[in-house]
């Protein structure tokens, strides 16, 4: 016997209505549609759709980009799709691609600029030995690490006090005694292995860097105020690229949501030569909001039938307020 308050509605068309249609169906709250697995497997020519879907992947890549940015994009569905899937790769993609591109120049930068700041105190404690950069470094026969020796390991070097080094620290804070090391050509990679044990940083002293430690002060100082201006500018760039793109990624934010629900309604589409249905029930109070919502869309047909129509399809035992999908 036929529940009179349920309707089973049929929803045909032809296949090059599809997208049209998936994209008024995903609004019907009221629909619960039935698996198109549930009828091609009864019925001989009859095929489901098994297009992959690329939107979680994309919508994934869209968490990134907010994640790596320390962004929030809002997400309120769109009602409508403009862009077509492959644009919509391709700009998420190059958006992307930009924006880790901006951040490793600005890594790579900072890191450039810790370097400098780092050599600059050396320099500093350079000073205080009076001799020339390029003397030190250019020994033929005597081999001179500068760098930093965390606090703790300045004492354990007196375990190795018989071995073959120089050690001067220059000077001491919290964590690190900034410090220089001497060693021959014969002893050097023992000596370098004491001291990496000991977690000895070493600090290379840039190739511009020649004559006195105050020459190389000016140098470095230079370089620090070049590199500190490149870095403010990657950062201004970024932004600026950040906030042109940032409703574009709303756009797409909402367009994917929309097309990863019409992607997962395509389980619902039973397909049979250039024909395609989707069968559903709903409740009798709702039947209109299924017709009004397909009148603007040319030759889709909505055939309302009780809900006993097709004794093949289990009825659900509760409808409710939400479709399931």
């Amino acid at each position: 016997m036929a529940n009179s308050k349920t309707k089973l509605i049929i929803i045909t068309s032809n296949l090059h209505n599809l997208d049209a249609t998936l994209e008024a169906f995903v609004g019907l709250q009221c629909f619960h549609p039935v698996k198109a697995d549930e009828f091609v497997d009864l019925v001989h020519g009859l095929t489901g759709l098994s297009e992959g879907n690329p939107c979680p992947e994309l919508l994934n890549k869209i968490k990134d980009i907010e994640k790596e940015n320390g962004i929030t994009i809002p997400s309120i569905p769109a009602i409508a799709t403009t862009n077509h899937i492959d644009h919509i790769q391709n700009r998420v993609s190059l958006i992307q691609n930009t924006l880790k591109s901006y951040a490793k120049q600005k890594d790579e930068t900072a890191q450039l600029l810790q370097k400098y700041e780092n050599s600059l105190i050396q320099m500093v404690n350079l000073e205080s030995l009076e001799v020339s950069l390029d003397n030190i470094f250019a020994c033929e026969y005597v081999y001179a690490r500068v760098g930093r020796l965390p606090t703790e390991s300045v004492e354990k070097l007196g375990f190795y006090q018989s071995k073959p080094f120089i050690f001067k620290s220059f000077s001491t804070d919290k964590n690190y005694s900034w410090c220089i090391y001497f060693t021959s050509q014969e002893y050097e990679r023992e000596i370098d292995n004491i001291f990496s044990s000991l977690f000895f940083e070493r600090i290379f002293i840039p190739d511009f860097i020649h004559g006195t430690p105050k020459d190389a002060n000016e140098s470095l100082t230079r370089e620090i105020d070049a590199t500190k201006i490149k870095l403010k500018s990657i950062r201004e760039n970024r932004e600026a690229f950040l906030q042109e793109v940032i409703g574009e990624l709303h756009v797409i934010k909402s367009e994917l949501l929309l097309l990863d629900r019409i992607n997962e309604a395509k389980r619902y589409v039973v397909v049979m030569r250039h024909k395609f249905s989707i069968t559903g029930f709903v409740k009798e109070k709702d039947v209109s909001s299924v017709q009004d919502i397909y009148k603007e869309i040319k030759q889709v047909e909505v055939s309302v039938l009780p809900s006993d129509y097709d004794r093949r399809l289990k009825h659900p035992s509760k409808l409710k307020d939400q479709a399931a999908f």
